[in-house]
């Protein structure tokens, strides 16, 4: 989306009606995650993730807003519009690094 939004003008088609919520979880607190498991300071069976939330639509305004865009945003019902499904975690570390940090880390000014 980064890449769409940074490559358009004037206007963002996204697919279906941009309501469904994702969950996104920073590379260093996955890799946190990983190396707890590995040392057997978890459960037999982990769903690492960070629960944060954000719908599509909303990560489309944060993105446009840290990139000092400012597109009209479309959107095309025709296309597919996965069902949400939001997880419980079972992260032996809590997450560290929130959407924003992380976003604020991949986009340079």
């Amino acid at each position: 989306m980064i890449d769409r939004i940074s490559k358009s003008d004037k206007k963002l088609v996204m697919w279906g009606t941009g309501k469904r919520k994702l969950q996104f979880i920073h590379i260093d607190d996955l890799a946190a995650n990983l190396a707890a498991a590995g040392l057997g300071r978890t459960p037999h069976f982990l769903v690492v993730g960070n629960p944060e939330t954000v719908s599509v639509n909303q990560l489309a305004k944060i993105i446009m807003k840290k990139l000092g865009k400012k597109l009209r945003i479309t959107h095309d019902t025709s296309k597919p519009d996965k069902p949400t499904k939001i997880f419980r975690f079972t992260n032996p570390i809590p997450p560290q690094i929130n959407l924003l940090k992380g976003l604020d880390m991949l986009i340079y000014d």
